[in-house]
């Protein structure tokens, strides 16, 4: 199950993106956002709730050439 959510960081930054429940127990189990640097330039990034914990597992940096 995948929803729509916006987390806050540690240091108070919100962020929006898309929650994943895999084994539908209420709790997300992965988190991924993209982060817009410029009109060109992006990162995708996906966290996994390791024992309430959130890791970063994942990151690409999204160029387009114009």
């Amino acid at each position: 199950k995948s929803t729509e959510t916006a987390m806050t960081t540690e240091s108070g930054k919100t962020v929006k993106g898309i929650g994943y429940d895999l084994n539908n127990d209420a709790i997300f189990d992965i988190f991924s956002y993209n982060e817009e640097i410029d009109e060109t330039t992006g990162y995708t990034r996906l966290y996994i709730n390791v024992n309430g914990q959130w890791k970063c597992k994942w990151i690409n940096l999204d160029e387009a050439c114009i």
